[in-house]
Formats: C-alpha cells, sequence, structure tokens
C-alpha cells in the first residue's frame, strides 16, 4: 500500500484505466493496473469525475490535474 501522493490515471482506448503509482520519486517500483471504471477505487472514481469537467492542463488543489484529453494525476491518500 503506497502512502499519500498522486497516481497517474489513463483512460485507455478499450474504455479501461490504466493506473500507476510510484512509492515516491526514487523508487523505480510501480503498481500498474488496467480496470474497468467501477472497478477504481472510490476515492480515485470520485476525483476522477471532478477532473473530467476540467480542460487539459488545469488542475484543482487536493484533487488532481487533467494533463491531457486522456490523462489524469489523481491525488489520494492511499492506494
Amino acid at each position: 500500500m503506497l502512502s499519500e501522493g498522486h497516481v497517474r490515471v489513463r483512460v485507455k482506448h478499450n474504455g479501461y484505466y490504466e493506473v500507476i503509482a510510484l512509492a515516491n520519486i526514487w523508487d523505480k517500483a510501480y503498481k500498474k493496473e488496467c480496470s474497468p471504471y467501477e472497478e477504481l477505487s472510490e476515492e480515485i472514481q470520485r476525483k476522477l469525475a471532478v477532473l473530467t469537467m476540467l480542460e487539459p492542463n488545469d488542475n484543482v488543489q487536493g484533487v488532481g490535474r487533467r494533463a491531457s484529453e486522456t490523462v489524469y494525476w489523481v491525488h489520494i491518500d492511499k492506494v
């Protein structure tokens, strides 16, 4: 389990979500999974709902940033 930080969420063409979380910037280990929306954590679902309403490169403090049409950086309390 990772502590507070950010995860990168990318919406794939097949409707699945690729979630990548680094333990910290120096750690090469990561967690990567592809899941349908319903299998994402409730916290990530809730924050993605906010971020999808933003324009690319916009952010909301404590929620995350929409990096592009399909990539989001989501602030999380725990993964």
